[in-house]
């Protein structure tokens, strides 16, 4: 999940995302997969003091299209019962095959990692190269990093937090660190893990 995972870090964010997956799978009979993905599922995440930082991201994969209110207030309950954002995207698993090329569903396909349900669902997903990811994709990334750095900024009257400042100044970084990696011919692949 981390770069310098550790035993303390394995069970804490194993922990979380099994209640996740139970949670979500009890609020929703739907859901037919649960596929972590973003920095915790490459493991890239960031974990300090005991907690870890920043957010957890899924895809939930659904037998039916719909359920993105009901995901959202589960996903509300549980960030405020684990500490850290989560966040639940459904995804009806009919669409697999037919998502846009978009970065995000590459990046799904490459290093989404299942932690509930079928573990082959994610190699229904629609597979393209980076070659084929849609032409406005880079800009709209290196927008989205580029933002961090001003979410970060304090209010007046706030405390300084080095932490939230530390997290997003590293994200404008990640766009072309993201692209030599890819463009250094990374075979596509999908990992599966069983829910923790």
């Amino acid at each position: 999940y981390t770069e310098a995972e550790t035993p303390e870090s394995r069970a804490r964010i194993g922990s979380d995302l099994t209640r996740i997956v139970q949670r979500a799978s009890a609020a929703d009979p739907h859901i037919k997969a649960l596929v972590l993905t973003g920095g915790f599922s490459r493991g890239e995440g960031t974990f300090r003091d005991g907690a870890p930082v920043n957010d957890y991201d899924l895809v939930a994969v659904r037998s039916r299209p719909g359920g993105g209110a009901h995901l959202r207030a589960v996903a509300h309950q549980l960030s405020a019962e684990i500490g850290i954002e989560v966040d639940l995207l459904p995804i009806w698993r009919g669409r697999l095959g037919f998502v846009r090329r978009r970065l995000f569903w590459l990046d799904l396909r490459l290093g989404g990692r299942v932690i509930g349900g079928d573990p082959e669902m994610i190699s229904t997903l629609a597979s393209f190269s980076v070659g084929l990811v849609e032409a406005g994709e880079a800009g709209r990334l290196l927008g989205n990093r580029a933002a961090g750095p001003i979410l970060a900024l304090r209010r007046s009257r706030e405390p300084p937090d080095a932490l939230p400042v530390e997290l997003h100044a590293a994200k404008p970084q990640l766009p072309p660190t993201d692209a030599g990696r890819r463009d250094r011919g990374a075979a596509p692949h999908h990992r599966t893990q069983p829910p923790p």
